[in-house]
């Protein structure tokens, strides 16, 4: 059997799952849903609108044009790409009345983590790599119309940070961050010497048993 991989947002979507959606979970994950590739894309548009913004230290405004573009191409549009555009240009709208004003990030180099558990490998792609007072911090964009569990939240922070000190990054809890965009909070889960790294460990050990179930 080769190696599982697993996304950040699929490990947490697993922890938090009843014994059937588990299932259902991993067997997506294992044959490839399309559907779920076309969810990882969905926001796109928002997601390099907000990392160009840090990229060029554009001003505040910027973003808002950046909406009005893309609310421009909803229009050019009809059904799910309609949509999608509007949710881009609105999410784009929620990110700059939150929190770009407040925060004066750097943008660094993308960085993708991979934590090797047993025969499972979770795989973390931060949505920004940022520098702020010389202190390097990781944070995931979180784009959920429905409000992510405390738990997920936790799971989510937890992974992160034990995979950036598995790949030798020197972080803090502290700097882990999670910005739910459309609400406008910011999460900081994450502890050194959690359980839930234990807890983790252990949902590992499960994927692969019933992995090999399925």
């Amino acid at each position: 059997m080769g190696k599982i991989t697993i996304t950040l947002k699929g490990l947490a979507k697993f922890m938090t799952a009843s014994s059937r959606q588990k299932r259902k979970i991993l067997q997506d994950y294992k044959y490839l849903d399309p559907e779920g590739h076309v969810q990882i894309i969905y926001y796109k548009e928002a997601r390099d609108a907000i990392k160009e913004y840090y990229a060029n230290q554009h001003k505040l405004n910027w973003l808002y044009e950046q909406a009005l573009l893309l609310k421009g191409m909803s229009a050019v549009y009809s059904g799910g790409r309609k949509t999608r555009y509007e949710n881009n240009a609105n999410a784009v709208i929620s990110f700059a009345i939150h929190f770009a004003g407040s925060n004066k990030y750097t943008l660094l180099e993308d960085v993708t983590f991979l934590w090797d558990i047993g025969n499972v490998t979770i795989k973390v792609t931060p949505d920004l790599h940022v520098k702020k007072r010389n202190k390097e911090k990781f944070i995931r964009l979180e784009f959920q119309k429905k409000e992510l569990s405390e738990e997920a939240i936790k799971i989510m922070c937890q992974t992160m940070f034990e995979v950036a000190l598995a790949n030798d990054f020197h972080v803090k809890s502290s700097d882990i961050l999670l910005f739910d965009v459309w609400r406008g909070k910011i999460y900081k889960g994450a502890r050194m010497g959690s359980r839930l790294k234990k807890e983790i460990e252990a949902a590992c050990a499960n994927i692969e048993a019933i992995w090999n179930t399925l």
